[in-house]
């Protein structure tokens, strides 16, 4: 099946900020696990996911890090930040031609819960995650 590009929705993505973080600079990040409710097919290595499935993520927690999103599970990563990710992305697809809306939908999606905060400062300084202590939560 051929990847569905869309330039356009991945500069709007790249001009907002870091759903994490908050912080401006981010990459386009690709979703690669697949989710069939949301008739989103899984990737394999070496192939991206179509640009609908892409969110605003700093290099520091996208590739960079030990505790980045590529250095890990992703689906149990995303869990561990607290981003229902398939939901965000599928949403910032949706309004992708609306500017305002796609703020607020950071702002929407952004963890606000101690535990997840304190998870994401901790990637930021280096710290790999702990991805069994998500599945005691």
């Amino acid at each position: 099946m051929k990847r569905v590009r869309d330039e356009g929705h991945l500069n709007r993505i790249r001009a907002l900020p870091c759903v994490l973080t908050a912080r401006p600079g981010v990459h386009a990040a690709h979703v690669r696990f697949g989710w069939e409710p949301a008739g989103k097919r899984p990737t394999g290595m070496g192939e991206k996911p179509d640009d609908r499935w892409a969110i605003p993520l700093c290099p520091e927690l996208h590739t960079m890090h030990s505790g980045a999103q590529h250095n890990h599970n992703e689906r149990l990563w995303w869990e561990y930040v607290g981003v229902d990710v398939i939901a965000f992305a599928a949403h910032l697809y949706e309004h992708t031609n609306d500017p305002w809306m796609l703020q607020e939908l950071v702002a929407i999606y952004m963890p606000r819960r101690t535990e997840y905060l304190v998870r994401i400062a901790d990637m930021m300084n280096g710290e790999k995650p702990n991805l069994k202590e998500q599945a005691n939560d």
